[in-house]
């Protein structure tokens, strides 16, 4: 009687995983029935003529058909509910074999929700579906039939679905030309693990192999996506090498199948059992991850990109290592480090180096390094590997939750507690290494890891309650500090002191140049999502972080303890990066991925730690519900809509049909490079190659250089983006001294005609770079236009190609909005200690018959000088606009402006920065005002700063 009760108690009120399974079903019914929406007008009663009408679209048909929506979610969710629960008193099925179903059906409502917005998913959906019938059936009828409980075995399913997935990434290779296994890849899956498991059964029934053991002799299948790639690529290698394609297909079957037998033999002479845990955390799973990766990331052969800009950093990384033996970081230095740098180096290593863009197609190591980290955490986190996998293959917004950039710092977490745990001088040189490395990998990661490392650190040991061995510490930096000696010692022996130096500095200057990166307001609309972002989000987070801090201090027990610690330390990072988005890449450019970060993980990890907790598959459910709802919930600005990896993996692999590439019209790696480079630079290379030895280059001054990369052409700065990276003066004159008319009689000064890239921020590039535009302008001229780009020559350089098309731009007067840096240059020079400007000329201007309009005569000294300066002193009663235009005679030539106000009376701007002030001969000067300002002085000045 007492058992009766129990059992009719436990099914009162609503079960979770029932709920999560009847929305699953419910939604998935919906979609099939009202996945595609006609909404055309074809109600012809009456004619109502209306922008709608115009369109063909019938108004009432849509209001319709959210309603028939509403009402059939309406039965089939409660109806689903009580079936299932129904189903389960009936036939028992326990309450962890719900579980089990939930986590299915809690992937695929994400995965169902994502496709509805436009991300496509419904592969996902569809396999996720049949498992959820497909297992309901199992357990109704395990405790029927004893194959059906064996089948149904928690422990063994989630290894079946894993070896699954990398059987059928080898069966799809395989027949990768047929398109029955291509445009099928669901329906595979289905058969390769229906077959695996019928094929399990039968061969511990009749052989009395074990299910464990049978995964032990199959474990050379974890090999399989490693020998795919590594059989692929060697059909490119052997391609460069002998112009011949393999049988790449063969390689890999035979590769598999040496490995097998060698495996195999190894058991026979030497037997050893791998534990089931182990097999799958270690082997299977991160197998099955990579054969994943390979199929939704990894593309054999790339579209040629039309993009100039970006791509100049691991471009010319790989022409600066390879052409010309430059060394990373000592003789080049590239915006985001090493991360776009290595897999380039594997890649040029393996087939050289030449000259294309092939190299990209390594690209997608960055990615598998990520996940891998992922799936790391994920398994700390869930404490299975397939819940991990799983959670990897079906989160649509995984990329949000866990930051491409910064969720590298997550090994900086790992490290700290492994160093708190056991305070030695390894973990403690560990941790040093690890946060050097991470700047070295790329910057931005390294400033949050250690910002982040360098304040979990100290709350970590706090809520441990463990003292800090400052012996232990003081020896693990007395050896990291010799580590970084000897490095330093090791590349001034390749390079020299100076150089190093010179380097260091130029790096230091351009990592602190958010002033030249940043923008004036960061935001178009200081709306109540504005407000959420940039206020209550990080005040939650300092509050969380408190609470956090003290739960942890004040509570012994090990529950949810790694939650908090990870949450913690995410949010910490959060804070730490939360300067990115208040520089530039925030609301102002209508993204919030850099502004929120690590937010995500923390927030869900902090809620996580506070549910209750039923077993980790319902873990798996929480935390994937909470992650996506909060995503959901507070991201601003819209998901891409592009297809989800899981239907990337099923559908649209780039190894679908590889082998219809193959054949005599097969021209390399990268498609579409000869039009490309039709259109873009071959013009150009072929001027460089026939006017230029092979030791000399060209200057970039367009903001377009991959050009150095496509000419194959030294690159004459430090910087790989040379121009937008030269952010302030010392940076420029490093420039120029690297440059001379002997090594670089070319310039390219412009795109043709000017676009953005010549006024990036709408500042222009004479403005930003005026140094380097001076020179320009005083030591060559125009010459003719190349592919959409204005070249320049030295003035005593003999070209041999012939004119077609001049620059008839550049003699256009130009106009330089200074505003409010005017004021700022003045108090640059004025600054006291240094000798900045030589006087050239001081007047008194007098208003000339124009109204509020100042002429002043310009001596020659001024006009045949560069670098000039111009200070004005001024009174004004308010803000206006005060205008210098340059004149030749009666001859306008351009002018720069800038804004004065009644707090300020001195202001400075450059004048000779205009194209013709060198090219034509300026005699005077129009100060143009505004009724109210009352011009005192000008002085004209050359910049003559020598500290540089």
């Amino acid at each position: 009687m007492e058992v009766e009760v129990k059992h009719q108690s436990a099914n009162k009120g609503l079960v979770g995983e029932l709920v999560f399974v009847a929305l699953f079903l419910s939604l998935t019914v919906i979609y099939f029935l009202f996945g595609e929406i006609d909404l055309a007008l074809s109600d012809f009663s009456k004619v109502q003529v209306s922008q709608a009408t115009n369109e063909g679209i019938a108004i009432s048909k849509r209001v319709s058909i959210f309603y028939k929506i509403i009402g059939v979610f309406t039965l089939l969710l409660p109806s689903f509910y009580f079936l299932l629960k129904e189903v389960k008193v009936r036939f028992r099925i326990a309450r962890p074999d719900l579980q089990l179903v939930a986590i299915f059906s809690c992937s695929g409502i994400g995965l169902l929700l994502s496709n509805a917005y436009g991300m496509a998913a419904e592969k996902g959906v569809i396999t996720l579906f049949v498992l959820v019938i497909s297992f309901l059936v199992l357990f109704i009828l395990k405790k029927r039939k004893p194959i059906f409980r064996l089948i149904s075995n928690r422990t063994f399913i989630g290894g079946f679905m894993i070896v699954s997935i990398i059987l059928l990434g080898t069966f799809q290779f395989l027949g990768n030309s047929s398109k029955i296994i291509v445009e099928n890849g669901v329906l595979c899956y289905l058969l390769i693990l229906v077959t695996l498991i019928l094929i399990a059964l039968m061969t511990k029934r009749f052989a009395g192999i074990s299910i464990n053991q049978q995964f032990n002799l199959l474990l050379p299948l974890s090999l399989a996506p490693i020998l795919l790639f590594a059989s692929t690529e060697a059909l490119f290698w052997v391609k460069q090498q002998t112009g011949d394609f393999i049988a790449y297909k063969w390689i890999f079957m035979g590769l598999l199948a040496l490995f097998m037998l060698g495996y195999w033999g190894l058991r026979y002479f030497k037997p050893v059992r791998i534990s089931s845990h182990w097999l799958f955390t270690v082997f299977y799973a991160p197998s099955a991850l990579l054969m994943f990766l390979l199929y939704s990331h990894y593309s054999p052969i790339l579209p040629q990109s039309y993009e100039l800009f970006e791509l100049a950093n691991p471009a010319n990384a790989q022409l600066r290592m390879f052409s010309f033996g430059e060394i990373p970081f000592v003789d080049f230095l590239t915006s985001h480090m090493f991360a776009e740098q290595f897999y380039g180096v594997i890649y040029n290593l393996m087939f050289e180096f030449n000259g294309t863009l092939d190299f990209l197609v390594y690209q997608f190591f960055y990615t598998v390094i990520f996940f891998f980290i992922v799936y790391h955490f994920l398994v700390k986190l869930l404490k299975s590997p397939f819940l991990a996998l799983l959670f990897i293959i079906t989160f649509p917004l995984i990329t949000n939750l866990f930051h491409e950039v910064l969720f590298f710092t997550a090994l900086c977490f790992f490290a700290i507690k492994n160093l708190v745990a056991n305070q030695s001088i390894k973990n403690f040189l560990w941790l040093f290494v690890l946060l050097a490395a991470l700047c070295i990998w790329r910057l931005d990661t390294g400033v949050a890891a250690i910002g982040g490392s360098l304040l979990f650190l100290p709350i970590h040991y706090f809520t441990e309650k463990r003292k800090i061995q400052f012996g232990t510490l003081t020896k693990g930096l007395a050896l990291f500090a010799g580590l970084i000696l000897g490095t330093l010692l090791l590349l001034i022996l390749l390079s020299s002191v100076e150089h190093i130096i010179s380097s260091i500095r130029s790096a230091l200057h351009y990592f602190s140049g958010s002033q030249a990166h940043g923008f004036s307001t960061i935001t178009l609309e200081y709306n109540q999502q504005f407000f959420l972002f940039h206020v209550v989000y990080p005040l939650a987070s300092i509050l969380i972080i408190c609470y956090t801090i003290y739960y942890l201090r004040t509570t012994n027990s090990s529950h949810s303890r790694f939650n908090l610690n990870t949450s913690l330390f995410f949010l910490l990072v959060y804070l730490v990066n939360f300067q990115r988005g208040l520089v530039r890449h925030g609301f102002i450019e209508s993204v919030d991925f850099f502004l929120m970060a690590t937010f995500y993980i923390g927030i869900a990890l902090f809620v996580l730690s506070f549910m209750q907790q039923k077993g980790l598959n319902w873990k798996y459910v929480q935390f994937y519900s909470i992650s996506f709802l909060l995503i959901l919930c507070i991201k601003y600005f819209p998901f891409h809509k592009e297809d989800t990896r899981v239907n990337r993996f099923f559908e649209t692999s780039s190894l679908a049909f590889l082998d219809y590439k193959f054949n005599d019209s097969f021209k390399g790696r990268t498609t579409g490079k000869e039009e490309f480079a039709e259109k873009k630079y071959l013009e150009i290379k072929q001027f460089l190659d026939a006017n230029l030895t092979n030791d000399q280059t060209f200057l970039d001054f367009s903001n377009t250089p991959t050009l150095y990369f496509y000419c194959q052409r030294k690159v004459p700065s430090y910087f790989c983006q040379s121009l937008q990276n030269t952010v302030d003066d010392y940076l420029q004159n490093e420039q120029l001294e690297k440059i001379n008319m002997e090594s670089t009689p070319v310039v390219i000064y412009s795109n043709y005609p000017p676009n953005w890239w010549d006024n990036t921020d709408y500042i222009s590039n004479s403005m930003r770079q005026n140094l380097i535009a001076e020179y320009i302008y005083s030591n060559y001229k125009p010459y003719r236009i190349m592919n959409d780009h204005s070249i320049w020559i030295g003035k005593n350089f003999n070209a041999t190609t012939s004119i077609e098309e001049k620059d008839t731009l550049i003699g256009r007067p130009r106009i330089y909005h200074y505003k409010h840096a005017a004021v700022l240059l003045n108090k640059y020079f004025d600054q006291d200690g240094k000798s900045r400007v030589e006087k050239l000329q001081e007047v008194n201007p007098v208003l000339a018959d124009t109204s509020n309009c100042y002429k002043v005569e310009v001596n020659d000294e001024v006009s045949g000088s560069s670098l000039v300066l111009a200070k004005i002193e001024l009174t004004t009663n308010g803000q206006e606009e005060i205008n210098l235009e340059l004149y030749s005679d009666s001859t306008f030539l351009g002018y720069s402006t800038f804004m004065a106000s009644n707090t300020e009376s001195e202001y400075l701007v450059p004048l000779s920065n205009h194209y013709l002030w060198h090219s034509k001969n300026v005699n005077s000067i129009w100060v143009s005002t505004h009724e109210g300002v009352e011009v005192n002085k000008i002085t004209f000045y050359r910049d003559i700063r020598n500290e540089y």
